[in-house]
């Protein structure tokens, strides 16, 4: 088998070498364009990538980090009864068991009864009502709804509401859910509040400050 023995190479109309080979084989190569594409001149940063610009030209770039969903679920803290427009913050509070799956910071903020957002983005909200009438008493029907603002509380849209009917006096715990997915545009005009709308007003709607009775889930899903 024929060798080459060379440690550089250049042109004869050049003044310097294009290829420079060292001791050990390395290859140095003097030119910052190689088959059309131009390469950086200097080194970028720990854990950046080479990108182009789609005519040649390569520069060095940070890696965009991934989106991270995150999570605040909100419930009633004790019992009430009646209809409740809105339901008023002496019986919200934030989950805060060590073992529950919030993730993030918090998004949302809450006064009097109305939800503030910390944050844009593209969101999924879940309802759970738990309600109690007691024995040999019956209702027709029942709701919990969320409504949504956009131009910090002046007004107030039905963004989605439980539902339940029941007639039979024997069904006296009712559970119902609903969720459905919306998006905030500007955290600083978008709010949140929720009320209860029952037909017998001795119902019972169940509160825990432990687990989720009453309350609602908020997954933040993407970005704007």
């Amino acid at each position: 088998m024929s060798k080459i023995l060379v440690d550089e190479i250049r042109s004869n109309s050049a003044s310097g070498d294009a290829i420079t080979l060292d001791g050990s084989g390395k290859c140095a190569i003097n030119a910052t364009t190689i088959n059309n594409l131009t390469f950086p001149t200097s080194d970028g940063t720990s854990d950046q990538i080479i990108k182009t610009n789609g005519s040649g030209a390569l520069s060095f770039t940070t890696v965009a980090s991934g989106f991270t969903p995150e999570s605040q679920a909100w419930r009633i803290s004790a019992n009430f009864s009646g209809d409740a427009y809105p339901i008023l913050s002496s019986n919200w509070e934030a989950a805060d068991n060590t073992w529950e799956g919030n993730n993030g910071t918090a998004l949302l903020t809450e006064s009097s009864g109305v939800f503030t957002f910390a944050k844009t983005g593209h969101y999924r909200i879940g309802l759970v009502h738990t309600s109690n009438l007691g024995h040999g008493h019956h209702s027709i029907w029942g709701h919990m709804c969320c409504m949504i603002s956009t131009n910090s509380g002046t007004a107030f849209s039905n963004l989605c509401y439980t539902d339940e009917w029941s007639a039979n006096t024997n069904h006296n715990y009712h559970v119902h859910s609903t969720e459905t997915l919306f998006k905030v545009l500007d955290a600083s005009t978008y709010r949140l509040k929720f009320w209860i709308d029952m037909d017998n007003i001795n119902y019972t709607h169940e509160g825990s400050s432990n687990l989720m009775r009453t309350g609602f889930t908020l997954i933040r899903v993407g970005d704007i």
